[in-house]
């Protein structure tokens, strides 16, 4: 496999303002710049900027799997919004690499303010929805996204919690390659 794992804007070591939409154009970008439609996968926020690509630019996008992405963060994760609103500086790091306070609060703003029920029609990408069955905050979305997305379906991966692709990369990959490697694929 030849894998791109960008730095969104505003994260890692490429500049910012982070947006939604200038994460969508961003990986957008990328898809287009590459010889054939890619397999995009996102964890969380990568699946929302994920979701967004694959509604935008459908010819560019041959699967798609998301794996804890809210469909709406502030209607599906209203309490970690607002604890993660009040994180102490210091503590920022522990959960991103976004660069700093500032940039958080306006990630959090995009986050607060972002709802993929408009998006998810114009997925034709086919797509895998899986949900930790420990994170139980996500099952609704992810059963939400399973059923509005036209060629979604949903597995629950057992044992799992939010982060399980970080926790159990061994079968993260083994379920992403499995499902990107499709009948289609191998013709």
């Amino acid at each position: 496999w030849h894998l791109l794992i960008p730095d969104l804007p505003g994260f890692g070591h490429s500049p910012g303002p982070f947006t939604v939409a200038g994460a969508a154009a961003a990986v957008a970008e990328i898809a287009a710049a590459q010889r054939r439609p890619v397999h995009l996968c996102g964890l969380s926020l990568g699946g929302i900027v994920a979701a967004c690509v694959s509604a935008q630019a459908p010819g560019r996008v041959a699967s798609l799997l998301l794996t804890g992405t809210p469909v709406a963060p502030a209607r599906d994760f209203p309490a970690t919004l607002r604890m993660y609103r009040y994180l102490p500086g210091p503590a920022l790091r522990t959960f991103s690499d976004i660069s700093g306070r500032r940039e958080w609060l306006r990630m959090i703003g995009e986050l607060h303010a972002i709802d993929l029920r408009g998006h998810l029609p114009h997925i034709t990408a086919r797509t895998l929805v899986i949900c930790g069955a420990r994170d139980k905050r996500s099952l609704p979305a992810a059963r939400e996204l399973a059923e509005q997305i036209p060629n979604g379906r949903l597995w629950v991966a057992p044992f799992q919690r939010h982060a399980w692709p970080t926790t159990s990369p061994r079968l993260f990959s083994e379920v992403s390659a499995g499902f990107a490697v499709s009948k289609d694929d191998a013709e």
